[in-house]
């Protein structure tokens, strides 16, 4: 009987969900099953003799062999047990374990399916990305060669300049204001623009661009003077440095944009 335990035990230790099953139950079920199945494990222990399962050889591959099929040809019923697989509750877990199996697949299928479709849906909006991309780009095409076929794009009028305006001063009057234009790097022509469209806020621009650049110079003098020996060794002497250079590199950055803006006007206004 404890053989049979032992045989029962074996053969439901692979068996899925027999963890939701009484075993016991299933154990008398076993036991009153019809004894259709041949003890393979009896067989190999009557030739093996102690061996391990491990140490199995050809010849004892031949011997099993040729027992079995004695057993068979005999029907001897000492090496017959139980068949667990004419169990009511074998049938109902092997039912179960195909039911979750085909849940386990329509599962694996959906997912999938739906990265199949997640990757066509990226292809296709890739492709309408890439078609937009072609049809701004024939339009802008279309666009310029209307242009060219129509002589090209109008031309501005309102900046250019097609008056000349002439006037006449003395020598020192003209030696004084082309001194004033070369200050503020302009030329006398554009100098005299700008005071009669009524620019003056440009040049009362440069000589804020000067003074700032005169206080620019007086700091890194101040800078140059903290770093001599006698000074730097007074307290706070770095974080006033640090602060000096901030400004100093404020005011230079201002006026560095400042002039790269102007010189672009410039150039917009000599077109």
């Amino acid at each position: 009987m404890e053989e049979l335990r032992a045989i029962f035990l074996n053969q439901i230790n692979n068996i899925p969900f027999i963890e939701c099953i009484d075993e016991n139950q299933f154990y008398d079920e076993f036991l009153n099953s019809p004894v259709e199945t041949i003890n393979q494990e009896l067989i190999l222990s009557e030739i093996l003799i102690g061996k391990n399962i491990s140490e199995i050889n050809s010849e004892d591959e031949q011997k099993f062999n040729a027992k079995l099929l004695e057993i068979i040809k005999t029907k001897n019923k000492n090496y017959y047990i139980p068949d667990i697989t004419r169990t009511k509750t074998y049938q109902k877990i092997t039912k179960i374990n195909e039911i979750y199996t085909d849940f386990l697949f329509l599962i694996s299928e959906k997912k999938k399916y739906q990265m199949e479709n997640d990757q066509l849906r990226q292809f296709i909006q890739q492709i309408s990305r890439e078609q937009e991309k072609k049809i701004a780009q024939e339009k802008r095409r279309n666009y310029f060669k209307e242009i060219g076929r129509k002589g090209g794009m109008k031309k501005k009028t309102s900046n250019l300049f097609t008056r000349v305006v002439s006037t006449r001063i003395t020598e020192k009057e003209y030696e004084e204001i082309e001194k004033i234009a070369k200050r503020f790097k302009l030329s006398v022509s554009k100098y005299f623009r700008f005071l009669i469209t009524e620019k003056e806020l440009r040049i009362n621009e440069f000589k804020e661009d000067e003074t700032l650049l005169s206080y620019g110079n007086n700091f890194i003098r101040i800078k140059n003077l903290l770093r001599h020996r006698e000074f730097s060794q007074l307290d706070h002497t770095k974080v006033i440095l640090r602060e000096v250079e901030i400004v100093t590199k404020l005011i230079y950055d201002y006026l560095y944009n400042k002039m790269n803006s102007r010189t672009e006007v410039d150039f917009q206004e000599d077109e």
